[in-house]
């Protein structure tokens, strides 16, 4: 079978119809770019495109929040935390824990992402977060409990996030 490469086949009510390939790519990264990923809500949590976020009572003064977090894979960049709202962006969570492609966990400290205490952390295993917070002061402490481990602690009054500097609630995990 000869296929002329500079053409792309269509399938569709006219079977024959071709469109150069160039004409192809530029309609598809159109249509991926204009297009808006969907929003499903299931028990509290929501998932609009790459971020999730589970409601939780409104949080004000000095509180202590805590979930699991499982990494999917070695060396990622992933994260969990606090925010005003549904977080969309990184710029929206107040309070940071950090699967970091160092391989170690970490916590956002102000503008800037370090530990107390450097702790690696594997594909697949649970790791219990507890962030205990002080929204007067703008400051939270994270310990992390990998499954079977003890508690270490990651961050130590960190400041929150330099964006959410004024936050003095928290609605969303």
């Amino acid at each position: 079978m000869n296929i002329d490469k500079r053409y792309w086949p269509m399938e569709g009510p006219v079977a024959t119809t071709k469109v150069p390939i160039p004409t192809f790519h530029r309609a598809m990264w159109a249509a991926y770019r204009n297009s808006q990923p969907s929003k499903i809500e299931v028990d509290n949590t929501s998932t609009s495109g790459l971020w999730q976020n589970a409601a939780i009572d409104r949080q004000t003064g000095s509180f202590t929040c805590t979930f699991d977090m499982v990494p999917s894979a070695a060396k990622i960049d992933a994260l969990a935390g606090l925010s005003k709202g549904d977080a969309e962006d990184f710029k929206d969570l107040a309070t940071t824990i950090r699967f970091a492609p160092s391989g170690f966990i970490d916590a956002r400290d102000g503008s800037t992402y370090r530990a107390v205490t450097s702790v690696p952390y594997s594909a697949g295993v649970k790791y219990s977060v507890a962030l205990t917070v002080n929204t007067s002061a703008r400051t939270y402490s994270a310990t992390v409990k990998p499954a079977g481990g003890s508690a270490v602690v990651i961050a130590q009054n960190y400041r929150f996030r330099t964006e959410q500097s004024s936050t003095g609630e928290f609605t969303n995990v």
